[in-house]
């Protein structure tokens, strides 16, 4: 009698573990759930076609620009530019990957061309930026 209540809760124990896993049809249902969506590729070879604004950016960090508003575009150029170097804000643009917010910018010096700027490196002067 001890033997077939001893495997009566042996039973009754595996039934119970059985009961908690997911079904067979449960556990495809996940496997077949789409991923969500990767992030748009950062566009690294962006001009935008504004005109220069009045408002002034000086550079606080010795740093090259960009060719594109994301830390992982390329820098233009060989040379960082010197702290202060004058910039003028063409327009903004947040980067909706980073949360990060870049200036596309036409330095006052021959020497350098059109590129972008993390807002971080630079100090903005007064006026309104437009968007890009």
């Amino acid at each position: 009698m001890q033997l077939f209540k001893g495997l009566g809760m042996a039973i009754a124990a595996t039934a119970a573990a059985f009961a908690m896993m997911p079904s067979a049809s449960a556990a495809a249902q996940a496997d077949t759930m789409s991923a969500p969506p990767a992030p748009a590729a950062v566009n690294c070879d962006w001009n935008p076609t504004k005109s220069t604004t009045g408002v002034s950016l000086t550079t606080t960090k010795e740093i090259s620009l960009r060719y594109g508003p994301a830390a992982s575009c390329p820098f233009i150029g060989w040379d960082d530019m010197d702290v202060p170097t004058l910039l003028w804000a063409v327009c903004k643009y947040r980067n909706p990957d980073s949360g990060n917010t870049w200036y596309y910018t036409d330095p006052n010096e021959a020497s350098w061309a059109r590129g972008w700027i993390y807002s971080g490196n630079v100090k903005v002067g007064s006026g309104t930026i437009p968007s890009c």
